[in-house]
């Protein structure tokens, strides 16, 4: 599918129109006992809980049973999506009405819906649960939020507007990505300050942390590349690294070796040695491979894939597709509890 970068979120009818997907519909809801029990039913749950885009309602998908299991109705635009770890809540930001919303993910229900800056994209919960970092695509800013009463305790202002970020894993720095401006800005969250600016590719689009700390990723999906960053240093690491058409969604195994890339333009997931840089795999997905993330401890892998209405479940072992799932138009970023 012939889909020009950056029109996702540049012209949203457009965008869902070249994809043919439709707005908003009634959401799935079939059975309201599951929402509520979720945990009772199924203690060690996989639980994948997708953004699609082209609604107002974030997907539960079992990723064990690879079913569907019910919506959460949220904003217009729901783009990216994050889980605290201290306590049961999942952020939501809504790209299209300028919110963000709150999911008590013990009642899997909204229970609050903010107003944020102009288009909300990337939303991370700092390592200690305390705090939510919010970048805007439509203004050059961070909000800084308590996680517990959202309310805004500091602004955190970019050289531009930004797009996805990721903290280190001691709770020090955040990477963020400056889409338009091919740059990642380091932000030192002792002071919520950015003090450094790095060079990376063309379309920054996304940037993971490895679970080492060691080294983080930046996929540049209008460059075709990765950009690897010295974590301790702060600075690029190497050259960037080719990759396949409009790398997007990045996920580090558990152990830190290896690193999955979700090629949007190419339908197809790649496989990275972050020791050699070299891509050891190919896994053929949907249309539009975007958000990815690893569930049961590295077992498995979820991508969403954009441009229908599907995710895949791939099996890290063979690194073949299990299964597919229909969960709505336009499925974006996703968070597995």
């Amino acid at each position: 599918m012939n889909v020009t970068s950056g029109l996702m979120l540049d012209n949203r009818k457009e965008y869902l129109k070249q994809i043919n997907a439709t707005l908003p519909a009634g959401s799935f809801e079939p059975n309201e006992a599951i929402r509520r029990n979720i945990f009772t039913r199924c203690p060690k749950p996989a639980l994948a809980y997708i953004c699609i885009y082209a609604s107002n309602y974030v997907t539960v998908v079992d990723v064990n049973d690879a079913k569907r299991l019910f919506d959460i109705t949220v904003g217009v635009g729901p783009l990216d999506i994050d889980i605290n770890r201290h306590a049961p809540y999942a952020y939501v930001t809504n790209f299209f009405d300028n919110t963000l919303s709150l999911i008590d993910l013990r009642i899997n229900e909204t229970i609050t819906t903010i107003p944020m800056g102009l288009q909300p994209a990337g939303v991370r919960v700092t390592r200690d649960g305390r705090y939510v970092y919010v970048v805007h695509y439509g203004e050059p800013v961070v909000f800084v939020l308590n996680a517990y009463s959202l309310e805004k305790v500091a602004e955190i202002p970019l050289p531009s507007i930004g797009f996805q970020l990721d903290f280190t894993q001691n709770g020090t720095l955040a990477f963020v990505t400056l889409r338009n401006t091919s740059q990642v800005a380091v932000i030192d969250l002792s002071v919520n300050l950015v003090v450094k600016v790095l060079p990376a590719g063309a379309g920054t689009e996304c940037v993971s942390v490895s679970p080492t700390n060691r080294l983080a990723m930046v996929s540049n999906e209008d460059g075709n590349t990765l950009t690897p960053i010295n974590v301790q240093l702060a600075e690029p690491a190497l050259q960037n690294i080719p990759t396949q058409q409009g790398p997007v969604g990045l996920a580090f195994t558990p152990c830190g070796r290896w690193l999955y890339c979700a090629n949007r333009y190419d339908n197809t997931v790649s496989l990275f040695d972050t020791f050699t840089h070299s891509e050891l795999t190919r896994i053929p997905a949907g249309q539009g491979p975007y958000g990815a993330e690893l569930a049961n401890s590295g077992k498995q892998l979820v991508i969403t894939n954009t441009f229908e209405s599907t995710i895949s479940i791939i099996n890290t072992r063979t690194n073949q597709i299990t299964a597919d799932v229909t969960v709505g138009p336009a499925p974006a970023f996703l968070a597995i509890l």
